[in-house]
């Protein structure tokens, strides 16, 4: 994995390309004051014309001037302000390149985001999302895997009852980084990896909930490891076929990586295909438009996005290509 020194110096070598996103940048909010003191001279005159006439009729064409000018001002400073293009040509510029300087297997796509088919045949969220959009896609070879991944925000429409006016209020279902990767062989059986919060939160009684995953139609595959069942509970369609792939060193770094993240990690195996969703509060890979686009602060971000993704990828392979058994 290249270190934070050689990626200082790569960075370095696209100051020209970013330096010509910050000076057009800079260009529209020049712009955008030219157009404001422009706005605050033609108001100024078509008052001072209205004063100079004083009658009803120049003191009504030119307040409706005024707010005309005043609404043209408005109009123009805000397709101004609107910067989210240059965050895209950055993305598409400087992103690209480190997504390939960290590992050349990669290729990245600013406006793609996983298809929804993946998410569905994953099974991890079983409520159906009215929305499901995200950006941010990143593709190719990692070692053994073929992976896709992105951003992702999945929510659904929530109506209130029992009120005369139809109200709603949107709710998450997910919003983090989805991976998909085709393994070199199937699984031995379909199995869902949850992070366990039924047991964390009611011990026992939790556990007995657990028994059955009646909606996916798995059951609970029995771990004797304490560590490990308190953070994640595995159900499977033949729990005897998923044990001895659930290895220790696969168990271990699916504890470290949940540790890393502090959030819940969900996995599924299918066939041939693993599916992971990690829950994140932020955006990867942000730019922000209304801040320079030479802070290094901005660029040592999109460095420890990416290095967090390849240790996420790293873990997964390192515990799947480990052959011990329970």
């Amino acid at each position: 994995m290249k270190t934070l020194e050689e990626f200082k110096d790569f960075f370095a070598s696209l100051e020209d390309d970013i330096a010509l996103l910050e000076e057009e940048r800079r260009k529209r909010i020049k712009m955008q004051a030219g157009v404001l003191l422009l706005v605050m001279l033609l108001c100024t005159l078509t008052l001072g014309v209205a004063y100079s006439f004083n009658n009803y009729l120049s003191w009504g064409i030119g307040i409706f001037l005024v707010i005309a000018w005043i609404a043209a001002g408005a109009y123009g400073t805000y397709w101004l302000s609107r910067r989210e293009d240059l965050g895209a040509q950055y993305k598409e510029t400087v992103v690209s390149q480190i997504v390939q300087f960290m590992d050349e297997g990669l290729n990245y796509e600013a406006e793609k985001f996983v298809e929804y088919e993946h998410f569905r045949q994953a099974r991890i969220f079983l409520q159906r999302p009215d929305y499901y959009k995200g950006d941010d896609y990143i593709s190719g070879n990692f070692g053994d895997f073929e992976v896709e991944f992105s951003e992702i925000k999945v929510a659904y429409e929530q109506f209130e009852a029992r009120t005369k006016t139809a109200k709603s209020a949107w709710k998450t279902i997910f919003h983090g980084i989805f991976l998909v990767a085709t393994l070199p062989e199937e699984v031995p059986t379909p199995m869902i990896i949850l992070s366990n919060r039924y047991q964390k939160y009611f011990g026992l009684l939790g556990e007995t909930i657990q028994l059955y995953n009646f909606r996916r139609n798995l059951k609970k595959v029995r771990l004797y490891d304490r560590e490990f069942s308190k953070e994640f509970v595995v159900y499977a369609h033949k729990p005897i076929l998923a044990r001895p792939f659930l290895n220790p060193t696969f168990k271990e770094k699916l504890l470290q990586l949940k540790e890393k993240t502090g959030k819940d990690v969900h996995l599924s195996l299918r066939e041939n295909k693993l599916y992971v969703a990690l829950k994140m509060d932020r955006n990867f890979f942000s730019v922000n438009p209304f801040r320079s686009f030479l802070r290094y602060r901005a660029a040592w971000r999109l460095y420890y996005d990416m290095v967090f993704i390849l240790e996420v990828l790293q873990a997964l392979q390192g515990g799947l290509n480990d052959e011990g058994e329970e």
